[in-house]
């Protein structure tokens, strides 16, 4: 009986991945994506982004002339007029772009997959990059003494540690559920409107989880800042994720 099952998971696989990945993992998941839009739209320059007051974001992976966005529950194609580019590693590149939009006519259940596919991934890899700062602090904690004990002994900074920990597994959990439910085309089990409570409480934990390095830390631990740097340059583009 099993066997006559079919099960849909080439989503939910390639989020599993990414979660335990990095940024090459990040930008063959985008590029899946966006091969995906392409195809259905039949517009080789078009990337999925994300829509602000003032700008419409993308993460620039190959060139891109038109960006689609949601905007009060629609769907719009913006031609870019004006790019600024965001650098945020060596792989990847945050688009900020005014754009003349214009309503495009695909069938808005397809486009939606494709836009809450687009939040799980960059949910997924903003906390990737949380659980990356995470490691690094363990790993600060366990090597840094004061009073004679390893900081990871004392009590604030372990509970610390135990509170982001949870944080991010049980994001890692849920993200994992939401892509489940688009592979099997259930995008009612996807509560849109998450991502962005999600995007806020993945910067609360980077938030909590900093201190423990202290500013010495910071400024002697190699790499550290740039890892810094690269997600909250990433988490600006949440302030867009709430459409």
């Amino acid at each position: 009986m099993l066997n006559n099952i079919k099960v849909h998971n080439e989503f939910s696989q390639l989020i599993n991945n990414l979660s335990r990945g990095d940024t090459k993992d990040f930008i063959y998941t985008m590029e899946e994506l966006n091969n995906e839009l392409r195809q259905l739209t039949k517009q080789s320059q078009l990337s999925l982004g994300f829509k602000s007051k003032k700008y419409a974001q993308s993460i620039n992976l190959r060139d891109t002339s038109h960006i689609l966005f949601k905007e009060d529950n629609n769907f719009f194609k913006g031609e870019i007029l004006h790019s600024d580019d965001f650098v945020i590693s060596t792989e990847i590149t945050l688009h900020y772009a005014t754009v003349n939009k214009s309503p495009i006519d695909i069938e808005a259940h397809k486009l939606n997959l494709l836009h809450l596919k687009q939040k799980v991934i960059y949910g997924t890899y903003l906390n990737l990059l949380a659980k990356k700062i995470l490691n690094r602090c363990i790993d600060y904690s366990k090597n840094r003494y004061t009073f004679g004990v390893p900081i990871a002994k004392h009590q604030m900074v372990a509970d610390t540690i135990v509170i982001a920990m949870s944080e991010l597994e049980g994001n890692d959990l849920l993200l994992g559920n939401w892509s489940h439910h688009l592979d099997n085309d259930q995008l009612h089990l996807v509560p849109e409107n998450h991502f962005s409570y999600m995007n806020n409480q993945i910067l609360e934990v980077v938030d909590l989880i900093t201190p423990v390095m202290g500013a010495f830390g910071i400024s002697t631990e190699e790499g550290i800042k740039e890892e810094l740097s690269r997600f909250y340059k990433l988490s600006s583009m949440g302030d867009a994720s709430n459409v």
